[in-house]
């Protein structure tokens, strides 16, 4: 303890509202697994990066959520039992996701059975074997150490009914100036920079999803700040337990580990002695005792959308100004 109930009340606060975010991100990645987001996103940007928007049936896919999840059912699914993809055939006229994904490069990164059923699209794709698979595509049967920018160039112009693809590798092939290594370069960093927006889209729809579970676990669980502050403060004990983990080295040590962090962060919460669940306001806040309930709520649900590593970030900056009154203090009882 730095001897400032105040500096460890904050400290123990903040990570709280961290273990809180860690317990409501861990959850969001559930549900991800549990639908399989992120090989439908790249599935997503596959299409935008390979397919014509007119080639997309509307009429199948509107704006309806429901209509959309089908969709998205129907594409993932395709993807999925994808034949592999014949090689010699004529020049294609049209490239799609499940040519690329049926290709041999990429079908290893589905997941399948022992008996090699597919069971689950890659959730994510190494730009090297993209490019590597669309060159293929663009000249069947030749060897790969035998392509020349020629072929890729006519395979190119055979994409007749893909006009979005073909003007966009089209410019891959002049910025390359007849190197082909120099276009499998330049088709790996269009890919990436896809991906980078993929990935940003999928953020969103995490960040909405951990507002929806924040607020279900606050709302069930009673998760009131005000109320966790103001023991933090008053019990010397609780507020220990929340300093000693707080700085723990030990506690969550691979953030990128979601699930095993929110398993830690339920534990915290459920042995700290926070006064978590429902119970009504104290008489002593008379006609403010509901309106500090459901701030306390909403500060709780603000907290876990603010998500974890901008609490994992306040944290260390907490826990720098306390090992500096350590310091202090401890100098001061020298002098």
């Amino acid at each position: 303890m730095t001897g400032s109930a105040v500096v460890d009340t904050v400290l123990g606060l903040v990570f709280t509202f961290y273990a809180l975010a860690l317990l409501c991100s861990g959850l969001v990645e559930l549900v991800a697994n549990w639908a399989r987001k992120r090989a439908k996103y790249l599935l997503l940007g596959l299409r935008d990066l390979l397919e014509d928007p007119a080639l997309v049936d509307w009429s199948r896919s509107p704006v309806h959520p429901v209509a959309n999840a089908r969709t998205e059912l129907t594409r993932y699914g395709r993807a999925l039992f994808a034949p592999l993809t014949p090689s010699g055939v004529p020049p294609r006229t049209a490239i799609s996701v499940d040519d690329v994904m049926g290709h041999a490069l990429v079908q290893p990164f589905r997941h399948s059975t022992s008996l090699g059923r597919p069971t689950r699209n890659p959730s994510y794709l190494p730009s090297e074997v993209f490019a590597g698979s669309l060159v293929d595509l663009l000249t069947p049967g030749a060897a790969p150490q035998t392509v020349t920018i020629e072929d890729v160039q006519a395979g190119i112009d055979a994409l007749r009914d893909s006009h979005k693809l073909r003007q966009a590798l089209s410019g891959l092939v002049k910025a390359a100036q007849g190197d082909v290594a120099a276009f499998l370069t330049a088709t790996e960093r269009w890919f990436d920079e896809q991906m980078q927006r993929v990935t940003g889209s999928y953020q969103r729809w995490a960040r909405r999803w951990v507002i929806v579970i924040a607020v279900a676990l606050v709302g069930a669980g009673g998760v009131d700040s005000v109320a966790i502050a103001r023991s933090l403060y008053a019990n010397e004990g609780v507020r220990a337990v929340a300093v000693a983990r707080a700085t723990d080295p030990d506690f969550c040590p691979a953030p990128v580990d979601q699930p095993a962090c929110a398993q830690q962060a339920a534990q915290f919460l459920e042995a700290s002695g926070l006064p978590l669940g429902w119970s009504k306001p104290i008489p002593a806040d008379g006609r403010w005792g509901w309106p500090l309930k459901i701030l306390g709520l909403l500060i709780s649900i603000g907290a876990a959308a603010a998500g974890a590593p901008f609490w994992y970030r306040l944290l260390n900056r907490v826990g720098s100004l306390r090992t500096a009154g350590q310091r202090a203090s401890a100098a001061g009882s020298r002098a």
